[in-house]
């Protein structure tokens, strides 16, 4: 049996473990226990979970939008369910901020529980079939879980998870929509599982991709947060293409527009750079290329202009004499030739530039 010493050493570690736990974990972890213990009383699925026969009128039961993600009637997705919460909002919640973090499952949860139940509506329109309005159930952090993967994918995606087989966390959203698979196939758990969490993943994209606000404006129009990204290569090409029509579509109708990012960089190298379709990293790798790239024209300029205003020396006599009879170009010819800096009317002008980089349209956007 366990000591008495053994048991005050875990009791403090589990209570170490709960202190560090961001407040959005620990919200999230008291719900999902609260109502599993009522589990044992009732069953709380056609009360609590989303049942879409009950959610459109004239019953309406919208509360169940908000209670569905915390109902789990299955141990070991209860188990499952508590170590994602914990491990899912420590990733996000330094990111994201507990509000705004909040705000993200909120949008997540309540749209991938709607578009679930307006599934099994169309098909109850195709088929006739009473279960889909009434003896199914959506209920559990499936959209959660789909829509929290797509995030974690957005900040920390080039990190490898498994590095012997090359598994990068960008991979992660997609893997675990394959690993749903064969468990729903085996009965492990409903098929609404399953759709909601493709709902949630692709809500969740739509949001991060179009209309989440932060410093640098709204969205993120990253290259590699685009939707064919989250398919293996070979899918990449007939992803991309359908996914830049419905963008366009979508576009020509204003439901999405295109996101643009400036930055004005001013001070030693004067540099305006207007940036459409790039996040902040992309924005920043490209001012280096570009000041750099600057720089050593203007070098290759300035050294080219003194070795034709300078001719080589063939003996010491001659070259003293040559030198004495020579005039020095003056600071102003110099500049004249070698970046062209003076103005019309002599003033210097400062040197700027403006670089104007527009991804297309669809492939950064869709």
């Amino acid at each position: 049996m366990m000591d008495t010493r053994s048991l005050a050493n875990l009791h403090l570690s589990f209570a170490g473990v709960v202190y560090n736990l961001g407040i959005t974990a620990k919200i999230g972890c008291l719900l999902l226990s609260m109502f599993f213990m009522l589990s044992f009383l009732f069953d709380p699925l056609k009360p609590l979970g989303v049942t879409p026969g009950y959610l459109i009128p004239p019953n309406f039961w919208i509360w169940t939008l908000i209670t569905h993600p915390f109902i789990e009637t299955n141990t070991i997705l209860f188990i499952c369910s508590i170590a994602f919460v914990v491990v899912g909002s420590n990733a996000l919640e330094g990111s994201f901020g507990t509000t705004k973090l909040s705000i993200y499952y909120g949008i997540v949860c309540v749209s991938s529980a709607v578009l679930s139940a307006l599934f099994y509506l169309f098909l109850y329109m195709l088929t006739f079939n009473i279960d889909f309005l009434f003896a199914v159930h959506v209920n559990g952090i499936g959209g959660l879980l789909g829509g929290a993967l797509v995030a974690i994918k957005q900040a920390y995606g080039d990190h490898l998870v498994i590095g012997a087989i090359g598994l990068e966390v960008k991979d992660v959203p997609l893997l675990g929509f394959l690993v749903l698979i064969p468990l729903k196939l085996t009965g492990f758990f409903r098929g609404s599982y399953l759709l909601a969490y493709s709902f949630g993943a692709i809500t969740g994209w739509i949001y991060l991709r179009f209309y989440q606000n932060h410093s640098r404006g709204r969205g993120d129009q990253s290259e590699k947060f685009a939707f064919k990204y989250f398919f293996p290569v070979a899918f990449q090409g007939p992803i991309g293409l359908i996914s830049d029509i419905i963008y366009n579509f979508l576009l020509k109708l204003r439901i999405c527009r295109k996101t643009v990012y400036r930055y004005d960089v001013g001070a030693p190298s004067n540099i305006t750079l207007t940036l459409s379709g790039v996040n902040a990293l992309d924005a920043e790798r490209r001012r280096n290329k570009a000041i750099k790239a600057l720089d050593e024209r203007l070098k290759k300029s300035t050294s080219d202009s003194s070795a034709a205003a300078w001719p080589s020396l063939n003996d010491d006599d001659e070259g003293e004499e040559s030198s004495e009879k020579k005039q020095i170009p003056s600071t102003n010819e110099i500049s004249k030739n070698g970046h062209e800096s003076s103005s019309a009317d002599g003033s210097a002008s400062p040197d700027i530039v403006t670089i104007d980089m527009d991804s297309p349209s669809g492939e950064n956007n869709s």
